[in-house]
């Protein structure tokens, strides 16, 4: 049967840093004939790592992740991803905790509607044959929708801990997908390898997003898709990370000053409006960028109460009028963006 070591390497996997080969010496090990560096294989996942995530160092990324594992046997990919909130009260209060953790549960729906809206946008629906790169998997929604509809999928994220309830999330769905923890701005995949690229919520918290693009065009084949799925930046709603209306157009001094007296970490990231966005692609020499905003479905609305629910109605009134669209694109809360190599 094949590894899935064996999977990455057929799909390209290298060294993210002078893209040689890399060799494996065991289960556990991955040298570079380039560079001669090493890279771990920790639970089944490479950790081709150029730089820690942004609010944990490697080590204790590593750590966490394997206290996961030992302590998510037998059990399903919610009760760990909860388990992981507790075990991080010092940086995230509890409030902030709930509605990550709602977050995460909600997320694989909003994956459907992203994907639904990414295939209308691009005219060309994911098939079979199709490889997909989904770069910041996270918990792996975007995995298993996009799985389920055959594609072969690959799964990347600079956050060893979240591949760790990913890969639970997947067993769950019944998914497979091989998952790297890597950069999005040093990819660790040869040139042009995949038909699709997608991303979803996590161009707005890499480190350096014009490495990001390029690296996105660089994996991708000629003609191939770049899938964006990003919180606008002008968005009336709440912040994503602070939860604060209107929080995205906070300075950073304020938005920083409002974290931490809340007990949280200071959000790390740059939000995007539709304009930054567009510029973005086109600095990155993407073609034939068109833009749209989400749908809601029923699915994600349920458990919503009577308010949300109402406003959820009116945002899909909205959503299918070329005004309401225009409207939303300028202050919903999520962007959803499509455009070609």
């Amino acid at each position: 049967m094949t590894s899935p070591l064996d999977e990455l390497f057929a799909l390209g996997l290298c060294c993210p840093r002078c893209k040689g080969d890399l060799l494996s010496r065991g289960e556990d090990d991955l040298h570079c004939v380039g560079c001669s560096e090493h890279y771990p294989v920790i639970l089944g996942i490479p950790d081709l790592r150029v730089f820690p995530d942004p609010y944990i160092g490697i080590e204790e990324d590593r750590a966490k992740g394997l206290l996961l594992a030992e302590w998510g046997v037998g059990r399903r990919w919610e009760d760990v991803a909860a388990r992981y909130y507790e075990i991080t009260r010092d940086t995230v209060p509890p409030a902030q905790a709930a509605r990550f953790a709602a977050g995460l549960s909600a997320a694989l729906p909003r994956a459907v509607a992203a994907l639904d809206g990414w295939e209308s946008m691009s005219g060309s629906p994911l098939g079979a044959t199709d490889r997909v790169l989904d770069v910041g998997c996270g918990t792996a929604p975007l995995l298993v929708a996009a799985g389920s509809r055959g594609a072969v999928t690959v799964g990347v994220d600079v956050a060893f801990r979240w591949l760790v309830v990913g890969k639970l999330r997947l067993a769950d769905a019944g998914v497979h997908a091989p998952l790297v923890c890597a950069c999005a701005e040093a990819l660790p995949f040869r040139d042009g390898g995949f038909d699709v690229y997608a991303t979803a919520g996590t161009l707005e918290n890499v480190r350096d997003q014009g490495a990001a693009v390029s690296e996105s065009r660089r994996v991708l084949r000629e003609g191939g898709r770049l899938w964006i799925s990003t919180a606008n930046r002008n968005s009336l709603g709440p912040d994503p990370h602070l939860g604060l209306p209107l929080g995205g157009l906070l300075p950073t001094g304020a938005a920083n000053a409002w974290a931490r007296w809340r007990g949280a970490l200071p959000p790390q990231r740059q939000l995007l409006s539709r304009r930054g966005l567009d510029e973005l692609l086109r600095r990155g020499g993407f073609r034939d960028a068109s833009f749209a905003v989400p749908a809601i479905s029923v699915t994600q609305r349920a458990g919503w109460g009577p308010v949300l629910r109402g406003a959820a109605v009116a945002y899909e009134v909205a959503r299918k009028t070329g005004a309401g669209a225009r409207v939303l694109g300028a202050i919903g809360p999520t962007l959803l963006a499509s455009a070609r190599k």
